[in-house]
C-alpha cells in the first residue's frame, strides 16, 4: 500500500462493537457501512495458541472462494504482507475476507487507531477506538472458553476429567481435499488447531492457533474437521460425556 492510500482518512464505525460470548467461540464485530450496505470488520480470538483472525465482512452476490496477497497495516506501521482468503460464508450470504496474523503481528492492534487492509478488489481502511477495552472483553470470553471446555495449555492429562476425547484427525482428510489455490501456487504448510468437542464427539468450534503462511490451507483445514471429524467423547469425573479441547497439526504436502 503507498503513503498516499495510507494517509487516506479510515471509515468511522456506524455501530459499536458487538462481542459474541458464543459458547464456542469469541467474535468481535462493527459495522463502519449502513443497515441496509453493512460493512463489517471482524476479530476472532482462539481459545489458545498464537493466531487471531481479522475478516473484512460484506454484502456480496456471490463469488468463488479465492486466496490472494494482501498488505495490512496497522496505524503508520511499516505494513505487513499476509495472505488472504475471500470467500462467501453460505450462513451469512456476505463477502469474507479473512487473514490470520500471529500474535506479535497482532499485538500493536491494543493501542491502534487506524487499520487498513489492501487486496484484490479489497482496499478499506479502518478507524478505531477503544481497542484495548475491547480486547481485554476478548481475553475474558476466551478465560471462560478455557474453563468451559477443559482447555489446558498442553492439552494433556487434566484433573477435570476422567478421559480425553479421542479421534484420528487426519483421518477425515484425503488428497481431494488440497484446496485449487493451494494447488495451483505451490503452497505447502503446516496448520496447528485446537478443536472443541461437544459431550456426542462432534466438533463446536476450529480455530488456527499457527498459520501454514497460506489462507486457502488455513480455511480448509477447518473446514474439513467442523464438516466431518467425529471423535469419542471425553469422559468426566462423574462418568458421563464431557467437553473437551484439543490440539491438532495437519501438513498440507503437495
Amino acid at each position: 500500500m503507498s503513503a498516499a492510500a495510507r494517509s487516506e482518512a479510515p471509515l468511522n464505525p456506524t455501530e459499536k462493537w458487538v462481542v459474541n460470548f458464543d459458547d464456542a467461540q469469541c467474535v468481535a464485530s462493527r459495522n463502519y457501512g449502513t443497515p441496509q450496505k453493512p460493512l463489517y470488520l471482524v476479530l476472532k480470538a482462539p481459545p489458545l495458541g498464537k493466531v487471531m483472525q481479522i475478516a473484512v465482512m460484506r454484502a456480496a452476490a456471490g463469488g468463488a472462494d479465492e486466496q490472494r496477497d494482501a498488505r495490512l497495516t496497522i496505524d503508520e506501521r511499516p505494513p505487513l504482507d499476509v495472505s488472504l482468503l475471500a470467500y462467501t460464508s453460505k450462513s451469512t450470504q456476505r463477502r469474507v475476507n479473512m487473514v490470520n496474523l500471529t500474535i506479535e503481528q497482532f499485538a500493536p492492534m491494543r493501542q491502534a487507531l487506524s487499520l487498513a487492509i489492501a487486496s484484490k478488489g479489497l482496499h478499506e481502511r479502518f478507524a478505531l477506538t477503544s481497542m484495548d477495552g475491547l480486547l481485554k472483553l476478548m481475553d475474558s470470553c476466551v478465560a471462560d472458553l478455557v474453563k468451559v471446555w477443559n482447555v489446558n495449555e498442553g492439552l494433556g492429562p487434566t484433573t477435570t476429567l476422567r478421559s480425553r476425547a479421542m479421534g484420528n484427525v487426519a483421518s477425515f482428510f484425503s488428497s481431494d481435499d488440497y484446496p485449487r489455490d493451494a494447488l495451483y501456487g505451490d503452497n505447502e504448510g503446516k496448520v496447528r488447531f485446537v478443536i472443541l468437542v461437544k459431550e456426542d464427539g462432534t466438533v463446536a468450534d476450529c480455530t488456527l492457533t499457527e498459520t501454514s503462511g497460506a489462507a486457502a490451507l488455513d480455511a480448509q483445514t477447518c473446514a474439513v474437521i467442523l464438516k466431518r471429524a467425529k471423535f469419542t467423547p471425553a469422559v468426566g469425573l462423574d462418568g458421563k460425556p464431557a467437553k473437551d479441547a484439543l490440539s491438532g497439526t495437519l501438513r498440507w504436502k503437495l
